[in-house]
């Protein structure tokens, strides 16, 4: 493997370089996140970003060219990411759940939405909603 700096959790060493990568390995640790609260929830959100944030600056000046561009561009996603808190325990689970899926390639995407017979344009996502016999939107 590549030098790079490593995290330790739990007195176990992490052996990953890709920071997506890393953040689903640390969620994963979690096992529980269901059985927690809502303001144990932002804070494990919170410290995995600034323990990703800060595995990111050191090892962005150990590489250049490529792999430097994806560590800062994953650093400029951290910091939109932490700008952004879910307003109650729901919605912090599902992004949480989220940035699990995303770890893995496997969000949801966006920029997909609604039309019908008319072809009408519906505002929405449709991997993440969908419309009911009423024509309502609902989220899964």
């Amino acid at each position: 493997m590549e030098n790079h700096y490593k995290i330790s959790f739990n007195d176990c060493v992490i052996e990953e370089s890709d920071p997506k990568r890393l953040l689903g390995i640390i969620l994963e640790l979690f096992e529980d996140l269901k059985l927690r609260s809502y303001e144990n929830l932002k804070e494990v959100n919170k410290g995995i970003l600034e323990v990703l944030k800060e595995y990111c600056e050191k090892n962005k000046l150990l590489f250049s060219g490529s792999k430097k561009a994806q560590l800062s561009r994953f650093l400029k996603w951290i910091d939109n990411s932490l700008k952004y808190t879910p307003r109650n325990k729901k919605d912090m689970l599902k992004r949480l759940y989220d940035l699990m899926l995303y770890s893995d390639g496997l969000s949801a995407l966006n920029g997909f939405g609604f039309s019908n017979n008319l072809k009408d344009k519906i505002a929405g996502n449709s991997e993440k909603q969908r419309i009911t016999k009423d024509g309502n939107i609902k989220y899964y």
